[in-house]
């Protein structure tokens, strides 16, 4: 279970918390259906409607405000800083919908992450939790942590 007003300390002894946005309005709902074409999916809506977007123990998960990368019916919702990218599958006619995925930032090859949001969020909490920090899939290899991003764990 998340506990949202818990704090963590990171890895380098920094305070981590969960820090939300503003909650998303019924017309910027109805106006994000109309944008992606399809009723989002129901875990990854309910959580941006009470927040937008949050700073999430330390992994900015953008908000809709501030969103302009619309690629093939996906939601990139992460952004790693090294220009790989998570984001959330929109494309209702997939077997995929709502599953969440990795992108390398060559954009060539997407690796299943987790089934859902709500999954995702949990890993990622629990990952901060022990480590202090969510670990790239690139930094689990090489520290051998078997992490959210070790694309072995069963998630998908």
């Amino acid at each position: 279970m998340i506990h949202f007003d818990r704090v963590i300390l990171s890895e380098d002894g920094e305070e981590l918390a969960f820090k939300k946005r503003s909650p998303l309005k019924e017309g910027e709902l109805e106006k994000l259906n109309e944008f992606f074409g399809v009723d989002l999916p129901d875990d990854f809506l309910r959580f941006y409607l009470r927040n937008n977007g949050a700073n999430f123990f330390g992994i900015d998960l953008l908000s809709f405000d501030k969103y302009s990368d619309v690629e093939l019916s996906n939601f990139f919702f992460h952004n790693w800083g090294n220009g790989d990218r998570d984001f959330i599958n929109l494309n209702r006619h997939s077997s995929d919908f709502g599953k969440i995925f990795f992108l390398e930032a060559t954009g060539v090859k997407a690796l299943p992450v987790a089934p859902n949001f709500t999954f995702w969020i949990s890993c990622v909490f629990e990952e901060i939790s022990q480590y202090g920090v969510l670990f790239h899939p690139d930094d689990l290899e090489v520290k051998g942590i078997n992490g959210l991003y070790s694309f072995n764990h069963g998630g998908v």
